[in-house]
């Protein structure tokens, strides 16, 4: 069926034509207006009653048109609609100056109403009209394109790469905006063009080693370049510690005798091999032939000799301060081995003593400083030795 509003002399007429094939060119009467003349009703068309606002016909460009004998008016301005464009809305329609001044969105680039029949874009809690969305430099179109904002500017691809965009470091080319890429000491790349310079396989984000504008993956950088370790002899990757112009892995730098770690602790060495002090002083310094216990330090900074004086038919030993103007004076405290310490200790002959223990073996007196007689392997002060056994 095809429906036709008619007017005339301003009031509303609806008829409903027929099928042209049902009694041929038939009207039939509706809500009570009279058919054209000397045309009879046809049963087989149903009548149609007086259109409401609801039944109104589409409009191109999405309005529509109204042609009613009852109100019908603007919901703002109250102006009939009558034979106008209206926009429909939840809240009624709206004549479409009192639409687009009521809903429509003001362009952020000229300032003015993006009307109801214009194309809108939308960026950013910004609106714009279509031809106003553009590049702020070339001013090419940005609708339908790839841009970028810099600095709240809109910047199509190409201004916003010669203007801000870095060059990859492997190939030489444009790193464009929104791409994969990375960087490190001021160079940027693609993404896959960061390749380890050994084997050649994507570094991604995984864990790489510079080297003289080098990047190499662990497993290749171990292979080529990494420090061995003297006593392991597997690379250090990270960390370890150096000993006698060798790198060590912390954990293999260790005490010959005890395997104490000695990293950051004071230790020494005989034949190349690290001992902690105390198992150096166990196994190598000298023995204190009174206490026998190894002689590992002694007063700070103490040294001391001693001078043979010849007095009547015997022979007496003094341990005092050096005398350079002393006649024969030969070394009677020895320096102990590098990392005990600057202590010194006493010794004659091939019999050594701790300072403290340098003492007279009968009375218990000090000898230091103090002459002195050997009795066998004691050593007795002067008065002691003059008393006899």
């Amino acid at each position: 069926m095809q429906l036709e509003w008619l007017t005339a002399q301003a009031t509303l007429r609806c008829w409903a034509r027929g099928n042209p094939g049902l009694n041929g060119g038939e009207w039939t009467e509706v809500e009570g207006y009279p058919p054209p003349s000397n045309i009879a009703p046809s049963p087989e068309v149903p009548a149609l009653k007086t259109p409401a606002p609801g039944d109104l016909m589409p409009w191109p460009g999405g309005s529509l048109t109204a042609i009613m004998s009852e109100a019908f008016d603007c919901a703002k301005c109250s102006e009939s609609l009558y034979g106008r464009k209206y926009i429909q809305t939840d809240n009624g329609p709206y004549c479409v100056p009192c639409y687009d001044n009521t809903f429509a969105n003001t362009c952020a680039e000229c300032q003015q109403l993006i009307g109801h029949d214009s194309r809108e874009l939308f960026y950013e809690d910004r609106h714009f009209h279509e031809g106003c969305f553009r590049c702020c430099r070339c001013q090419r179109s940005l609708a339908d394109e790839p841009f970028t904002c810099q600095d709240s500017e809109l910047l199509c691809n190409d201004c916003y790469c010669s203007a801000f965009s870095s060059q990859c470091s492997a190939c030489g080319e444009t790193v464009m905006p929104g791409s994969r890429k990375l960087e490190y000491g001021g160079q940027t790349w693609h993404e896959h063009c960061f390749l380890c310079s050994s084997c050649e396989q994507p570094l991604g984000s995984r864990s790489f080693v510079p080297d003289k504008g080098a990047h190499y993956c662990v497993p290749c950088y171990e292979n080529k370049f990494a420090p061995r370790c003297a006593r392991c002899s597997k690379t250090l990757t990270q960390g370890g510690v150096t000993y006698r112009d060798q790198p060590w892995h912390r954990e293999c730098l260790v005490c010959t005798g005890c395997q104490t770690p000695l990293a950051g602790q004071q230790f020494t060495s005989r034949d190349d091999d690290p001992y902690c002090v105390a198992c150096f002083g166990e196994l190598f310094a000298p023995k204190c032939s009174s206490c026998k216990r190894p002689i590992t330090g002694g007063t700070k900074g103490q040294r001391t000799e001693w001078v043979e004086c010849r007095q009547g038919n015997g022979t007496w030993y003094w341990v005092r301060p050096r005398d350079r103007t002393a006649l024969q004076i030969a070394e009677l405290t020895s320096s102990l081995p590098p990392g005990l310490g600057e202590g010194k200790y006493v010794s004659f002959e091939d019999r050594h003593w701790h300072h403290s223990c340098f003492s007279c073996a009968r009375c218990s007196t000090s000898l230091v400083g103090q002459g002195f007689v050997p009795d066998g392997d004691q050593v007795l002060c002067q008065g002691c030795s003059q008393a006899g056994p």
